[in-house]
Formats: C-alpha cells, sequence, structure tokens
C-alpha cells in the first residue's frame, strides 16, 4: 500500500492547490477538499483544515476500503459538512475486492466498474455497517458511480438482513 503521511501529503497538495483556484472567484467556487483515508488521525486533521482553514464546504475520499480498515471500523470527526465518496479502479492500499478494475484489461472494461462498484461497497459499510445509525445527521455523497444499482442493492441488503441479521 501507499505510505499514509504520503497519501497526506498528496491530498494537501490537492487542497492547497484548489484552494488557490477558488480564490479567483470565491462567490462562485466551492471548494471539496481531497481527504486520504490511510490513516485516521492525519484525515480528521486534513477534514478541519479543510473546512476550518481553507473554508471548503465537504470533504472526498475514495470509495474504496483503505489498509484494510473498512468505513464502519473508524470514521472521522464530522463537522457538519457532507462527506462524498468517488471511485476509481485500482487506488493503492485499497483492498484486493476494491481493486475493482485489476480484474480486466483495457480503460472500456476497467473504467465500466471503477465508480460504480466501490460506491456499491461503500454504501453498504454506510448503510449496513451502521455508520448512517450512529451518525444520523451526517450528509453523505457517492459520485460519478450512476445510481441505476441503488434499488437493487437496497433490496439486496434488506432480503439479507431479513435472512442473516445485521453487522455484530
Amino acid at each position: 500500500g501507499i505510505d499514509p503521511k504520503l497519501a497526506d501529503s498528496i491530498g494537501r497538495a490537492f487542497d492547497d492547490w484548489l484552494y488557490g483556484f477558488c480564490r479567483f472567484d470565491p462567490d462562485r467556487l466551492r471548494g471539496v477538499g481531497h481527504v486520504s483515508p490511510h490513516d485516521m488521525d492525519l484525515a480528521v486533521a486534513q477534514t478541519r483544515r479543510c473546512v476550518e482553514e481553507l473554508g471548503f464546504v465537504g470533504v472526498f475520499l475514495r470509495s474504496q476500503i483503505a489498509n484494510g480498515r473498512n468505513w464502519y471500523d473508524a470514521f472521522c470527526e464530522r463537522l457538519g459538512i457532507p462527506i462524498c465518496f468517488h471511485g476509481a479502479a485500482n487506488p493503492p492500499g485499497t483492498s484486493e475486492i476494491a481493486k475493482v478494475g485489476s480484474h480486466f484489461e483495457g480503460l472500456m472494461l476497467t473504467n465500466t466498474v471503477a465508480h460504480s462498484m466501490p460506491a456499491m461497497l461503500a454504501t453498504i459499510a454506510f448503510t449496513a455497517g451502521g455508520i448512517l445509525e450512529r451518525f444520523p445527521k451526517l450528509r453523505v455523497a457517492f459520485l460519478e458511480g450512476n445510481c441505476s444499482w441503488v434499488p437493487w442493492l437496497f433490496w439486496r441488503l434488506d432480503e439479507k438482513y431479513e435472512w442473516l441479521g445485521g453487522v455484530d
């Protein structure tokens, strides 16, 4: 996997660039900061920096599970902003199941699954994993993953919950 400090530095560099870009027209341009989930302490600090110092209106993370920690195992502190998730084919440090693009060759096949399947995995963690139950005021967005899979996924989650129960 990727070194957590390097991942945090990449996110900070992007956020610094975005802050400068948004300063051209702050009435119209609102930043959504990039936060690396590879170290929770660094993620919380960067989230605070994005909101409190840079004035961003939200943060985004990759949908994939990072370094074997699922979203319901640990979660950064809420600041009253939406947390947005954006999928990608094979980010470093993600679990094998989350590397959906690694099963295919070619951009078309990889890109077909690169956004929607990681969003599905994160949606499962947030709903069935109890994150939204524990944090009822949390706002979450899953971006660029389409939404035609949502009815099927929630039907499937309901079916499995009735049969097997929740996460213990």
